[in-house]
């Protein structure tokens, strides 16, 4: 039980690193401002700053005694490390042109996909891998698409967010991230395939990708 209460713990710690690490790296990109870069730069992490507390409700959601889910680790860690290399580590590029846009719609795209998702979800969305009492198959919004939206926009955010900021720690982490999420839906598909509804809505859906996965 103590183990378990312990591991739980760990998205809300690892939020805090997060939210500091932004917090430091935006201070640092705004007094660099003058290059253009840096502008560019404080303009993703603010807007990733923001991201991370539009879901600090989700984060502190009472964990309660829910079961052991074992991507919690690995997912959490990752993205926690995809996050700080980008908001502190150096920037990479000469100078920007017209190609930032390609980033940054990857990454604000991302985003919105994911709390668009969040939101038609509502109560039964949460960062571990656990079903709810009267958990119900949600078919609106862009699950009309795929079954695992939240994911998709994550992954999409990253990868925006660390093409732009690139670090070589980030570029590791995001190919973790990708793998840890991959993991993650094999766990909690096994869970969801026992909701009513679930498998007649995965049969004509892909996870992650329409056609691809």
């Amino acid at each position: 039980m103590i183990g378990l209460v312990r591991v739980n713990q760990v998205p809300r710690l690892l939020y805090f690193v997060i939210v500091a690490a932004l917090g430091v790296g935006l201070v640092l990109r705004l007094l660099s401002a003058a290059d253009p870069r840096s502008a560019v730069a404080a303009g993703f992490v603010l807007v990733h700053l923001v991201w991370i507390v539009a879901e600090s409700r989700i984060t502190f959601t009472p964990a309660g005694t829910s079961p052991p889910d074992p991507t919690v680790l690995p997912y959490g860690f990752s993205r926690t490390v995809v996050v700080v290399s980008g908001a502190l580590g150096p920037l990479p590029w000469g100078g920007i042109g017209w190609w930032v846009l390609a980033p940054a719609a990857l990454f604000l795209g991302g985003i919105a996909l994911r709390l668009r998702a969040i939101g038609e979800l509502g109560r039964f969305y949460t960062h571990r891998v656990l079903r709810h009492d009267g958990h119900e198959v949600v078919t609106t919004g862009p699950y009309r698409a795929v079954r695992h939206p939240a994911y998709t926009g994550m992954l999409v955010a990253s990868a925006g967010y660390t093409a732009y900021l690139f670090t070589v720690p980030g570029a590791v982490g995001l190919v973790v991230l990708a793998g840890a999420l991959v993991w993650r839906i094999r766990v909690e598909e096994r869970m969801l395939f026992g909701v009513p509804g679930y498998p007649a809505f995965a049969a004509g859906r892909a996870r992650l990708v329409p056609g691809v996965w």
